[in-house]
């Protein structure tokens, strides 16, 4: 983490990480967080262990009830720069997503960066509902449209545009949006 946080990772680093990474899957030791945390980091250092990650992403279903909304996006989101799809775990996930207080409690960084995933991740018509509840965190009104940057209502709309879930937007919205300040 603290390597991907300053985005420096010294080479002679990478084979200690990768093997330590490995034996901590092995003994099934990470807690749902730090499952989130590695695969966030290896994104952030652009290092896609294809291995690694299928073992990462096995042992998150399971555990997806430990983790809290950030812990998911930000999972969602070190798959998704990755360019690994995690086809077992994205209706895993959006199911968790669904359950009441997750996406109702969602900052604006978690709620770009799920949107961000499940549009470079998911196809049009897969996660309509999770897409239209991450909408209702965005929407005129709520306490968190006024925290979102430009940069982050862009990704929104991407998302949506990329799974073509536009069109089931209320009335309105993607104007409120494409509009803010």
């Amino acid at each position: 983490w603290s390597c991907a946080t300053l985005q420096d990772f010294p080479p002679q680093l990478l084979m200690p990480v990768l093997t330590s990474v490995a034996g901590h899957l092995d003994k099934e030791a990470f807690a749902p967080r730090h499952l989130a945390s590695v695969v966030w980091s290896l994104a952030r250092l652009t290092t896609k262990p294809t291995r690694l990650l299928e073992r990462i992403e096995e042992q998150a279903i399971p555990r997806l009830d430990g983790m809290n909304d950030q812990n998911i996006a930000n999972l969602l989101w070190g798959f998704a720069k990755l360019n690994y799809k995690p086809s077992k775990l994205l209706p895993a996930a959006s199911e968790a997503l669904l359950k009441p207080g997750m996406v109702e409690r969602a900052k604006h960084v978690e709620v770009s960066d799920l949107a961000f995933a499940f549009g470079e991740l998911g196809a049009p018509g897969d996660y309509d509902a999770l897409m239209l509840a991450l909408s209702e965190r965005v929407a005129p009104g709520s306490d968190a449209l006024d925290r979102f940057t430009s940069r982050q209502l862009v990704k929104l709309i991407a998302a949506f545009a990329k799974l073509e879930a536009t069109a089931q937007l209320p009335s309105g919205r993607l104007e409120t949006w494409v509009e803010a300040p």
